[in-house]
């Protein structure tokens, strides 16, 4: 499977409080899903692009006091990238957007590297997504 960068939501200084620490906050992630995770951000409210991304070194299990199986997420040195990734239409992307810092998104990371923003670089599977989640 390919590498995928874990999109969650949380204030503009947390993703540089969590390299600081080493570890980001646990998360309820499917295990299969976990393993494939390369990489996290998390996109501050209002935020209109993705500036910096963590390398996940690993993920160790975790369990919540409830008994939720969750995945504590080891990160590496936050990597400021060069040009920010533009989220693109906000009216689109909105719905399929975290929320809050427990919600969270999975995407290809070499979506990042696209020419485009992020809105244009999902194109087709991001509508298929909004489709499926409506009809939910």
């Amino acid at each position: 499977m390919a590498a995928q960068l874990l999109i969650t939501r949380h204030h503009r200084q947390a993703l540089r409080n969590a390299c600081e620490r080493g570890f980001w906050m646990p998360l309820a992630l499917p295990g299969a899903q976990a393993q494939t995770v390369s990489h996290l951000t998390a996109l501050a409210p209002g935020g209109t692009a993705i500036a910096a991304i963590a390398p996940v070194t690993a993920m160790e299990p975790w369990c919540e006091a409830d008994g939720i199986e969750s995945f504590l997420p080891f990160l590496g040195e936050r990597q400021i990238l060069t040009k920010a990734i533009p989220l693109g239409q906000l009216g689109q992307l909105e719905p399929w957007l975290p929320k809050n810092r427990h919600q969270l998104h999975l995407m290809p990371l070499e979506a990042l590297w696209a020419p485009s923003s992020l809105s244009e670089t999902l194109g087709e599977s991001l509508s298929e997504t909004l489709a499926a989640t409506r009809a939910a």
